[in-house]
């Protein structure tokens, strides 16, 4: 049985999240990092994404992108008996990402990574960490 999420800010943002999918992704945030992270994302977790940005600011993107991932989510996890937390390591290239999630309703992203002065895909913020903050709001 689907599990269906669904974001929608103003016509800005449209996501749509199947959290029992098969890891398909149909992503344009106007920001091809981001686009490929979130695909990935789709991927490793075998959700089924669809998320448009409409174009504009590449900052402001990244966080309506997270925002909107984030609220899609969190209406996919209302359904009673759903597990809302889970777990998981991956290793992608030279990195080993273990990540720890729990929807309890109470948003906190930690993490041991400062990217702070690096520039993904040109921007001069730290594309990640809004992008985090966002989604976990």
């Amino acid at each position: 049985m689907p599990r269906l999420g669904r974001a929608d800010e103003a016509g800005r943002v449209q996501a749509r999240v199947d959290v029992a999918g098969s890891g398909e992704a149909s992503v344009a945030t106007g920001v091809p990092v981001l686009d490929h992270l979130l695909s990935l994302l789709a991927q490793y977790a075998s959700f089924d994404l669809a998320l448009e940005v409409a174009p504009g600011d590449a900052e402001a993107e990244v966080a309506a992108a997270g925002r909107a991932l984030g609220q899609a989510l969190a209406s996919a996890f209302e359904v009673e008996g759903y597990r809302r937390h889970g777990s998981a390591v991956v290793p992608a290239d030279e990195a080993l990402a273990h990540v720890v999630v729990e929807a309890s309703g109470r948003p906190l992203v930690v993490s041991n990574v400062d990217l702070s002065d690096a520039r993904v895909a040109g921007l001069a913020h730290d594309i990640v960490g809004t992008f985090l903050r966002e989604l976990a709001e």
